[in-house]
Formats: structure tokens, sequence, C-alpha cells
């Protein structure tokens, strides 16, 4: 059996230093073995392109990034699987095509950067305004404590915004985000018993220690 076909269909994936090498040429193996490595060692070099395309993306936070590797990881060991099962050098080459789709699809472009930053900016608009509201509509506060609170409510806003404008890949919008939106419920925290739908009001810090607890605990629900 000629080994032809697969030297031409592997010259195209960008190996043929392997052919070349001998890989597909060593008298010991049968056409079977030495087909199974040459399409394992072709899998493994697109899964590292394409993860490496996945650590690179600026649009993508570290936990979407660590989602596509593992789904990309995945379908790599699926494959590897398949070959060493393929019964017949005809079932090879399916193998590797599906893989090379499957593992491709894997890397899911994030938003661009200028609408996450806007998605991220409307979030803190939107729940500063529901604070500010809830302040405002609170019959056991003064005037005074009111408009306090609601100027700092302010500023942790347009701290959180300028934070964002200013990051340069999408998990440091995500962590402009969160810290934003901690900074700013702890404001109203200070002062009334509000608590967001779905639960994501915190309670009255009583203490820096307490601080310290709430601040961790927010981090490890919401990143």
């Amino acid at each position: 059996m000629s080994d032809q076909p697969m030297r031409t269909y592997y010259w195209s994936r960008n190996i043929s230093s392997l052919v070349d090498d001998g890989l597909l040429a060593v008298p010991i193996l049968s056409p079977s073995v030495r087909y199974k490595q040459a399409a394992q060692l072709a899998l493994i070099k697109n899964q590292q392109k394409i993860a490496a395309a996945i650590k690179t993306d600026l649009t993508l936070t570290d936990k979407q990034k660590q989602t596509q590797l593992a789904a990309l990881n995945q379908d790599l060991q699926r494959a590897k699987l398949a070959l060493y099962q393929a019964n017949s050098l005809s079932a090879i080459q399916p193998i590797i095509q599906q893989a090379d789709l499957a593992m491709v699809q894997q890397h899911a472009i994030g938003l661009p950067l200028n609408l996450q930053k806007q998605q991220a900016q409307a979030t803190i608009r939107q729940t500063s305004q529901q604070l500010i509201l809830k302040i405002h509509n609170d019959p056991s506060l003064s005037q005074t404590i009111q408009e306090q609170q609601q100027e700092k409510i302010r500023i942790e806003a347009r701290k959180a915004n300028q934070i964002i404008d200013q990051a340069q890949d999408a998990q440091q919008i995500a962590n402009g985000q969160n810290m934003g939106l901690f900074k700013i419920r702890y404001q109203a925290s200070l002062i009334t018993d509000f608590v967001q739908a779905g639960g994501t009001g915190l309670p009255k810090p009583i203490s820096l220690n307490q601080w310290r607890v709430d601040l961790r605990s927010f981090f490890e629900k919401y990143n």
C-alpha cells in the first residue's frame, strides 16, 4: 500500500517535516500504526495552535479561556481515543477532519472590547440608579444622609467607569465592573438593608475583618 495519499494530506497540514524525517517510512511499523501516529501529531499541532489563539484573545476573560481550553483538550482526547480504536486506514482521515472542526469551534471569540465596556458601564449605571432611588425613597433617612450617600455611590460609579474605560482586555473589564459593583453596593449597605433580586446584596459590614470576608466571598461568587 502506498503512503502517497497520506503524505499528500499531511503535507497540506504543514507537517511535511514529520514525513521527511521518516515517521511514515519506519519499516517495522504497519501502515495503520504509522498513519495513526502521524494523525495524532497533526491533531496535537492543531490543538496547540488553537490553544495559543485562545490564550492571547483579549476579548475573553480568564474564566472563558479556561472553559474553552478545557473543551479543546476534551476534543483532542476524544480524537486520540477514536484513532486508537480505528480498525482501518479509511477511518483515520474522517476522525482527523471531525476533530479539527470540533477544536476550531471551541475558540469562541468574545464581543469586541468597546462593546464589553459599554455593557459593563451600563450595568454600573443601572445598579447605581437603583440604589440611589432606593436611598431616596427610604423614609428613615434624613435628606442630608441621603444626599451624602448618593454622592458616594456616584463617585464609586465614576471610578468604576474610568477603570473600565482604561481596561486593555476582557478580564480587566470584568474586574473593573465587579469591583465597582461591590463598592457601590457596599455604600448602600451602610445605611440600608437593600438586597438586589437574586440575593446579590451585601449585609452591613460590622468590622474591617467582616469587610474582608464579604469582599472575598463576593469575588469567589462572581468571578
